[in-house]
């Protein structure tokens, strides 16, 4: 969730090994979230945090792009 999708921390988000990959501005987020996508619910309310969601459950998020794991 950034309000910068070619800041740092989404660059670092599109090189993990993923196979989904969503780079979201607050606002797009709370849209998904209030269109019943339930892995966005309450992730509009900080901008420049990454989460690592696997099976609906979302690791702590992290604002350094350094923290975002690569691999699975």
């Amino acid at each position: 969730v950034t309000n910068e999708p070619g800041g740092a921390l989404a660059r670092s988000a599109q090189r993990a090994d993923a196979d989904v990959i969503a780079v979201v501005a607050p606002a797009q987020a709370a849209a998904f979230a209030d269109a019943g996508f339930e892995l966005f619910e309450g992730k509009a309310a900080t901008v420049e945090r990454a989460y690592d969601c696997r099976a609906f459950v979302c690791r702590l998020p992290v604002s350094d792009p350094a923290a975002i794991s690569s691999g699975r």
